[in-house]
């Protein structure tokens, strides 16, 4: 501590040089400016130019209808479902009303997911139009997934085991 003893004098004396300025600024501030001597103090009421401003008007508040509480629950309950179903599927492996509720579960999650960027990217006061023409994009290729899961279930293996197979192609391709 013997070391440092000069530069302690040295800041504190510049410190004490400059608390006089200080006390000097403040009764000037309060004397000429009540805007911001009022700001100063927390407790004193704000004076000046946004004293005479009302408050804003109030929002009304949005009641869900009943539909959109049964969507919202519905979409929780396929997430859930679609957990218990894959992990069913690493279990048991493939089983055919698994890979039935897998096809129809797992596209209808996927669609839902993908349709939030586009109602919340595509305004619909903007670009109705394409709103619309985007949304039917994705509903199209939600019906075709489902048809397409459709034909690997009933004229395939199945989902699971086409996933089984994809998984474990790299290894078939190298004992062949």
């Amino acid at each position: 501590m013997i070391g440092l003893a000069p530069f302690r004098t040295v800041a504190s004396r510049s410190l004490m040089m400059q608390v006089p300025k200080l006390r000097a600024a403040a009764p000037l501030v309060s004397r000429f400016s009540p805007i911001l001597a009022s700001s100063f103090h927390s407790s004193s009421p704000k004076l000046g130019l946004f004293s005479n401003i009302p408050p804003p008007p109030e929002v009304p508040k949005f009641k869900p209808s009943k539909f959109t509480v049964a969507e919202v629950t519905g979409m929780k309950w396929l997430t859930a479902s679609l957990v218990s179903m894959v992990g069913f599927a690493l279990f048991y492996g493939p089983q055919p009303i698994n890979d039935l509720l897998l096809g129809i579960a797992f596209p209808i999650h996927a669609a839902i997911g993908a349709s939030a960027p586009v109602t919340d990217y595509i305004p619909i006061r903007q670009y109705p139009k394409l709103r619309k023409f985007a949304l039917f994009l994705l509903y199209g290729g939600t019906i075709l997934t489902l048809y397409g899961c459709w034909v690997i279930n009933t004229k395939d293996v199945g989902i699971t085991a086409y996933i089984s197979r994809l998984w474990h192609a790299r290894e078939q391709k190298k004992l062949d």
